[in-house]
Order: structure tokens, then sequence, then C-alpha cells
């Protein structure tokens, strides 16, 4: 693990005037603490440097960077980075072994929920396509196999009786690389699975005329037997540039992981600071303005680990 815990005398403690419990030694506040989320175009991004300030501020040392929701599974069970932005489906899918895992990962908990991730699937509107189903033969930009949303959508496909071999992929990248891709020409559409309003998508809307597309009911009840993970969802009239009406979709929840091995009172340390600091962390993205303590306290998908249990039932929840 990343995480360094230093441990000071009490005659140092007290130099430094630190609070000394009463054991007479303070226990000092996790540092170096790496923080892996998304690619720079999507919402764990932007969320994922909000939460390393709010966790610098409060004495801890953090950094984010970029990853993916697969990736950042496989980082926080080997020991590479300390906390780790997935969605609840992917982690059932890894603790299960299924695709795109080539392994069970059982050494993963849950330390807060933070908000709803819905997938976005945008075209041009003067491309035709109206359905999953007209997506074959297109130009579409997809995302890279580390991304979670590369899954949902390969699901999505599967559920329409395609495969991303059926469409022309211009492009692997985050939603930004998908949004540059629709205004140079060389694609129709990108997907992600993200918060809303999500800036690529803004970005491409009020550049190119486009429209998303539903996600129609068989195709969720396809999706939805397969992991009860991916929820049913909608982007709102409105979020968009064109989209003057509800458009029907798949979500799933953004939490946050650490390695099962990561000791109790640095995730207390953690969520508790993410508790007393929540409203710095809600003013980041619109995504996570509706977040509340008790809804950071709901994380499906995994179990979550006894010192965030501990701060949770400190704060009253």
């Amino acid at each position: 693990m990343k995480t360094i815990r230093k441990t000071l005398a009490a005659a140092v403690v007290l130099a430094a005037g630190l609070a000394i419990g009463n054991g007479g030694v303070a226990e000092a506040k996790p540092q170096n603490l790496s923080v892996v989320t998304g690619n720079t175009g999507g919402t764990f991004y932007p969320v994922g440097v909000g939460l390393a300030k709010l966790l610098s501020d409060a004495g801890m040392q953090a950094a984010a960077d970029v990853g993916g929701g697969n990736s950042n599974i496989i980082a926080i069970s080997k020991g590479s980075a300390d906390i780790g932005f997935t969605f609840s489906p992917t982690a059932v899918f890894a603790a299960n072994g299924d695709e795109p895992f080539k392994e069970k990962f059982t050494n993963l908990k849950g330390i807060a929920t933070l908000y709803t991730n819905v997938t976005h699937i945008a075209v041009t509107t003067d491309s035709g396509v109206t359905s999953v189903k007209e997506l074959k033969g297109k130009s579409f930009a997809s995302q890279p196999l580390s991304a979670g949303s590369a899954t949902f959508f390969r699901m999505i496909l599967e559920a329409n009786g395609l495969t991303e071999d059926d469409l022309e992929i211009a492009v692997r990248g985050g939603p930004a690389q998908g949004a540059q891709a629709v205004r140079d020409r060389r694609a129709i559409g990108f997907q992600a699975t993200a918060g809303y309003p999500n800036g690529s998508f803004s970005e491409a809307f009020l550049s190119v005329p486009m429209a998303l597309l539903d996600i129609e009911d068989d195709t969720f009840q396809s999706i939805n037997g397969k992991n009860p993970g991916l929820v049913r969802a909608e982007i709102p009239a409105g979020t968009y540039k064109g989209v003057d009406k509800p458009v029907k979709s798949i979500g799933a929840s953004t939490i946050l992981i650490v390695n099962a091995d990561m000791p109790e009172e640095d995730v207390y340390e953690i969520v508790k600071a993410m508790i007393e600091n929540l409203d710095s962390l809600k003013a980041v993205h619109g995504s996570v303005r509706g977040t509340t303590v008790e809804s950071m306290s709901k994380i499906a998908g995994v179990e979550m680990h006894p010192g965030a249990v501990r701060a949770y039932k400190e704060a009253g929840y």
C-alpha cells in the first residue's frame, strides 16, 4: 500500500502542538494518498481532483491521477493506489471474476457512494441514427477497455444483437476525445457513463446538432438481469442543447473503494474528513450537489470497510 502512517512520540506531538488522545499519543493522519479516477473528459476525474484537495486541506497529502472504472479495481487490489473510483456494478463483476476481469478480486472494501452515473450515447442528428441498432456500420468513438463505460456499452450493444466489431470504431478515449472526433467529423457519435451535465457532452452539443439515444425497456431488462447494479435512469430534458425530452438510460452508482488491508484508522480519518467537508466536494461538480452523508453511507456492490463504518456511525448513520 502507498499509504504512510507516522507514529509520533508524545514529546514530538506536544512540541508540534497536536491534540493528544486518551493514550497520550496522537494518531497521525494518513499521508501520500493516491486517488485513481477516470479519464480527463469524464466525471470521475474532476470529482477526484476535488476529493484529493479536500483530503489535502484536512491534513492528508493526496493527489489524483487518471484511471478507469475497471483498471482502478486492479490498482486498488494490487496496492498501487489507495483510493479508487469505480461503479457499483463493476465491483460486482470484479468480485465474481466476470468479464472484463480474468480473476476474482475479493480484497476490496467500499468507503462511500458519491453520485449516479448515467449512460450517454450521443449521435449527430444528420447521421439519421435514432436507435442503438442503427449504429451498425457507423463510425463511432468508444472508450478504452480500462473504462467501466466500455463494459456497459458492450452490454448495451449485445442486448441489441451487436458487438463493437459491428461498428467502425474511429477512436478509443474518454468523452473529450469522443467529442473531438465528432467535431472533426471522424465519428457520428460517442458514449460515456458519467454524471450529468458532463462538460464534454455539453461542448459537443453546443458545437454540432446532436441527440441522445434512448435505451429501450427490453435492452434495460437484459442488462439488469445480468447485473442488478445497473439500474433504470434518466437524463432530464434540457440537460444538453437540443435535448427537449427525458432520455431513457441506465445508471450506476459511483463508489470509492480501498484495499481491505488499509488500516481502520486511516479509512476512518479519510471518511471523517469527507463527512466534515462535504460542502467543499459538492461545489466541485454538479453531479455531487445532491450527495448527503446518508447517501454516502449506502454502498452497493461491495462490503463497507470497518473504518468507514466507524466514521458513519459516529456521524449518526
